[in-house]
């Protein structure tokens, strides 16, 4: 059997956000949600093709991922579903008067609300076609997403307090990522690859916007390599680099290949499985497959073909 297929297996009804649990498991792990959420008497719309939950009710309407919550369970056992299930939810879930209060208190006053802002990088699907979340995207498949980092949970911010405090979305973002750069950069650990090639993996699994730092890359490299970096987010805790410098590129590419579904399998927080170019302020997917037998075909944009591969080609 292949690697892949070890890893995944075979899911004919489990969509890929959960591709990590089986098709009995997968419903099991449906209902169990299904029914804290009816319990506490919410008005809920599940969204499992794209593993998003939206809560409306007292308060400003949520938006939250079930990609990690599932990889919770999926590692515990399943008399214990339910009371995980229930503790994840108290935990996230702003229905209580005090926190509303504390979220309109924000929508009236920038002053305070600034210091709470973050900024988290999200698959594209987070926010599509919402209308309770402010974004910018980051690549076809990736957005980044305004927050706020409460000390229990992390919000999203709702446009309608971005239109109260008057600020221009930009700034915004900017100051979002200024509070999570005031944090410290990740730490980095090289994996070491054929040929003395390795690829650095940027990491703190108790940093819930670690893949955030993928915004912050001119702090990492100065200068910036001028061919650009290779860089995948696999999950929230942060994020897979190697500079391109020269054919060893191409080596660490083929590792990412197979790595980075691997990180993303493993969590928690999976957010791609993609790898992405990254030059001159612009993330280019790089799109590629891997078969049954691990085979990979890599599918190079023209751009990525000329500005990289042919040119470090030619430098050999």
């Amino acid at each position: 059997m292949s690697f892949l297929k070890k890893l995944f297996g075979k899911r004919n009804g489990t969509p890929e956000w959960a591709g990590f649990m089986g098709d009995e498991e997968y419903p099991r792990f449906v209902e169990v949600v299904r029914s804290d959420l009816v319990a506490r008497g919410l008005n809920f719309e599940l969204n499992t093709g794209e593993g998003m939950l939206r809560v409306t009710g007292s308060g400003e309407p949520q938006l939250l991922g079930l990609a990690n919550l599932a990889q919770r369970c999926h590692r515990l056992p399943g008399d214990s579903w339910a009371s995980t299930v229930h503790r994840h939810f108290d935990t996230l879930l702003l229905g209580t008067p005090k926190a509303a209060e504390f979220l309109k208190l924000l929508a009236g006053d920038f002053n305070r609300a600034k210091e709470y802002l973050k900024v988290r990088i999200h698959p594209a699907g987070y926010a599509s076609g919402l209308e309770a979340t402010v974004s910018e995207v980051v690549a076809d498949d990736l957005v980044s997403v305004l927050v706020y980092d409460l000390p229990e949970s992390v919000v999203t911010v709702h446009p309608n307090h971005v239109a109260k405090w008057g600020v221009p979305s930009h700034d915004l973002f900017q100051l979002g990522l200024r509070n999570v750069r005031s944090e410290g950069l990740l730490t980095s650990e090289r994996i070491a690859l054929s040929n003395g090639v390795s690829v650095d993996q940027f990491e703190d699994p108790d940093n819930y916007f670690g893949a955030s730092h993928a915004l912050l890359l001119h702090e990492y490299f100065d200068p910036l390599p001028e061919l650009g970096i290779l860089i995948a987010v696999p999950h929230r805790h942060g994020m897979v680099v190697h500079p391109i410098r020269d054919q060893s590129a191409r080596t660490s590419l083929g590792a990412l290949f197979y790595l980075t579904p691997r990180l993303y399998e493993q969590g928690p927080g999976s957010i791609s499985q993609s790898i992405y170019w990254y030059r001159a302020g612009v993330f280019t997917n790089l799109p590629y497959e891997v078969d049954e037998n691990d085979e990979v075909s890599f599918y190079p944009p023209p751009s990525f073909q000329e500005q990289v591969l042919d040119r470090i080609d030619a430098a050999e």
